[in-house]
């Protein structure tokens, strides 16, 4: 099963995990480590939207060209510092926001490195392609805030000619986006996630499907044994 096909099809809903051996348990037993990954976040921010009440959004960040290197490392150090100096400061009124009062409120973010598919800074190297796709959960006391700074730009310190930002966008979004955002996951695993506590206490969030399946691939054999007896 491609990336495409993933996309296309629905894999989000909590169902699908509650389903026996059928032809969709088979699709999956095509997929990677990877794509079973990609596929338990995306249900992941399905439960959060209709188990939770959280709204889904994505943000995109790109960044100035440099002549400096630009490694993976450096760019998430780019992402952070936007995140934690500007974006959540903005959004909670205060810089505490690692207060547990504060902590409730913040999004749900997970951010995923991915390179621009054209080049236009390529007298700076490949490196200079490097951006973030993220995808916010976010609690519904702070759901008119996102409406407000909904498009392009629309963030302060993205207009600041100094910074290293270039430009950013923010859009609602389902589910399913968690699945283009982490598109290049195989090339980038070490995807930033905030606040950290689900990624510390899941390290392989892919394995409660990855056990499923493999449950799957013996139902399969066995079923197959059986029909060429």
């Amino acid at each position: 099963m491609t990336s495409e096909e993933i996309w296309n099809y629905q894999l989000t809903g909590t169902d699908l995990f509650r389903m026996g051996l059928t032809e969709t348990d088979l699709r999956y037993l095509h997929l990677d480590e990877h794509d079973l990954k990609r596929l338990n976040l995306a249900d992941y921010f399905y439960k959060l939207v209709y188990e939770q009440g959280y709204a889904l959004y994505h943000f995109t960040l790109t960044y100035k060209p440099t002549e400096h290197h630009l490694s993976p490392k450096n760019v998430n150090y780019r992402f952070i510092k936007f995140y934690t100096q500007h974006l959540l400061p903005s959004l909670l009124g205060t810089r505490k926001f690692h207060y547990a009062k504060y902590r409730s409120k913040q999004p749900i973010a997970y951010a995923f490195l991915d390179e621009h598919k054209k080049d236009k800074f390529t007298q700076f190297g490949k490196a200079a392609r490097l951006h973030h796709h993220t995808i916010l959960a976010v609690h519904p006391d702070t759901k008119t805030w996102f409406d407000d700074h909904i498009g392009e730009n629309s963030l302060t310190d993205i207009k600041n000619a100094f910074g290293p930002y270039l430009t950013s966008d923010l859009k609602p979004c389902d589910a399913k986006r968690v699945l283009y955002a982490s598109k290049m996951i195989r090339t980038y695993p070490d995807f930033l996630t905030f606040p950290d506590k689900w990624k510390r206490s899941h390290d392989k969030p892919y394995m409660s499907l990855a056990r499923k399946l493999e449950g799957c691939r013996m139902a399969y054999s066995h079923m197959k044994a059986r029909t060429h007896r």
